[in-house]
Order: structure tokens, then C-alpha cells, then sequence
């Protein structure tokens, strides 16, 4: 039994696996970034995303802060209060 979990953990993939956030960061971060305007802007979207997953709100914050210029308010703003509100629970709670 320990042998496939191993196994599992080993051969699983960070981009389709929910739980292999730092991981998916570590992927997402390593890649080139876009030439495409728009694509640049989707994955820093989903960067931003697995960075509050990870555990890494404040990151996430800063990122969401540069998309809302170019993205808007509407279309940042509820995973924005999520990233700020992770990062006060890390801030008031955590330490």
C-alpha cells in the first residue's frame, strides 16, 4: 500500500491534480511567458489563483492588484477579497 501511494504521488500531474498547489505554482512560474497579450493574462489569472491555494495570498494580492488595471475591478474583484482574505486569516490567525 505504501508502495502505490508513493506511486501516485509520484506520477501525479500539478496541472490537472487540485491538491499539488505549490507544485502547480512552481510549473506555472518556470513556464515563458506568453507572447500573446491575452494568454500572459490568463495565466497570470490562474498564477494568482494557485497562489491563494498555495498558501501564498499576499503574492496573490499583488498579481490580482496588476490584472485588475488591465482586466478591470469586476473581473478581479471576488478573487481579490479572497486573496485578502486568506491573507488576513494567515495574519490574525496563523501566527
Amino acid at each position: 500500500m505504501a508502495r502505490r501511494l508513493a506511486e501516485i504521488a509520484r506520477d501525479s500531474d500539478p496541472l490537472t491534480n487540485p491538491y499539488l498547489n505549490t507544485e502547480h505554482v512552481e510549473r506555472l512560474l518556470a513556464q515563458p511567458a506568453p507572447q500573446d497579450p491575452r494568454e500572459a493574462t490568463r495565466r497570470q489569472y490562474r498564477l494568482a489563483n494557485q497562489l491563494i491555494r498555495a498558501g501564498r495570498p499576499a503574492e496573490a494580492v499583488t498579481l490580482l492588484e496588476q490584472l485588475q488595471e488591465v482586466l478591470g475591478a469586476d473581473r478581479v474583484r471576488p478573487l481579490l477579497a479572497l486573496a485578502l482574505l486568506r491573507s488576513g486569516e494567515q495574519d490574525n490567525c496563523i501566527a
